[in-house]
């Protein structure tokens, strides 16, 4: 159970950062009018960067223990996982 609810937080970090990432670029749009649309896309990307890779990572730290104690209920089983 517990490794469905990290897989299904992962999920939802990843959701909300591309909500992030595209709210920013409307954002963005709407200030700078004339900026070309790589220049308001490599903004909104740059920005937002830093909070993506934090909240990716922070949910994703326990996976090796998740991995590690699912292998060792396997072995110690024998039986399929």
């Amino acid at each position: 159970m517990t490794e469905l609810a990290s897989v299904l937080a992962v999920i939802g970090y990843s959701i909300n950062d591309k909500v992030v990432v595209f709210d920013r670029i409307r954002e963005l749009f709407r200030l700078a009018r004339k900026a070309e649309p790589e220049e308001i896309l490599n903004r909104s990307i740059n920005s937002t960067l830093s909070r993506t890779i934090i909240t990716s990572c922070s949910p994703a730290s326990p996976w090796p223990r998740c991995i590690s104690t699912a292998a060792r209920r396997c072995t110690v089983s024998r039986s399929p996982c």
